[in-house]
């Protein structure tokens, strides 16, 4: 579990503060989606929990230790980080990159096994970017680096993803494919998922936890099915929103 205690955060030199005294339990196994608008402080909450900001005040543990006292080694067999972008100026193979996500399962100066090579093999074709491993990273589409950035997270077999508007970048087709994904593996409850997103349709259709952020500070916080309602998004959202039917469950979408 994540547990958030107290939570605050502002740049050295602001007053104003991105994050407001945030206290909350995420729970191990589960989809949990981070919705607010864009400025909401999503992305610094999510850059928090992988410790790359640290905290004005407040902490976060990680099954009961603390963020702050892990080693980066120690962090990334517990955490798996997806950013928003993959830098466009990386010339890296496509395949040499995935490869890199299994260092923190190697000792030492060790190589790759050919079980690993299997695992790499074996998420690539479930992503459907096999006929991306030969390409270089700077000469594909940024919708193409952001799935294969959750892909690689995938690879480093930590049972924490954390992904920071993981879909912004990708169209329909792959949104959709991702959102599959994570379902399915979710399933097995082995890994918890974390992932921010201004769509509260991603929310509804992942089902799990979402939190919502709004003026620094977490608003609401429950069962996605339960909590993204109208009601409940308004304030964030303004009158412009309204539902459409589903066959499984409401649609957020704009009024007329």
């Amino acid at each position: 579990m994540i547990k958030i205690e107290n939570l605050s955060f502002n740049y050295v030199g602001e007053t104003k503060k991105i994050l407001d005294d945030i206290t909350i339990n995420i729970p191990n196994g589960d989809i949990t989606t981070i919705l607010g608008l864009n400025g909401s402080g999503k992305t610094t909450l999510i850059k928090l929990m992988v410790n790359i900001l640290k905290p004005s005040s407040g902490s976060i543990y990680v099954d009961g230790e603390n963020l702050r006292d892990m080693t980066i080694k120690e962090r990334s067999k517990v955490i798996a980080y997806v950013p928003q972008l993959v830098k466009e100026d990386h010339d890296f193979l496509v395949l040499d990159y995935l490869t890199f996500s299994i260092v923190n399962q190697l000792e030492g100066f060790s190589s790759p096994t050919r079980e690993h090579e299997e695992k790499i093999v074996e998420i690539t074709r479930r992503f459907n970017i096999e006929h991306l491993v030969k390409k270089k990273l700077n000469n594909i589409s940024g919708g193409e680096r952001q799935i294969i950035s959750i892909c690689s997270a995938f690879i480093q077999e930590s049972p924490i993803i954390i992904l920071d508007e993981p879909m912004s970048a990708l169209d329909l087709k792959n949104q959709s494919i991702v959102i599959k994904i994570l379902k399915e593996w979710n399933s097995n409850k082995d890994k918890t998922f974390i992932l921010s997103t201004h769509n509260p349709n991603h929310a509804l259709s992942l089902g799990g936890n979402t939190i919502v952020l709004h003026n620094q500070k977490i608003i609401a916080n429950g069962k996605s099915r339960e909590i993204v309602t109208i009601e409940t998004l308004k304030p964030v959202y303004g009158d412009i929103i309204d539902y459409a039917k589903n066959m499984q469950y409401n649609v957020i979408t704009t009024t007329d």
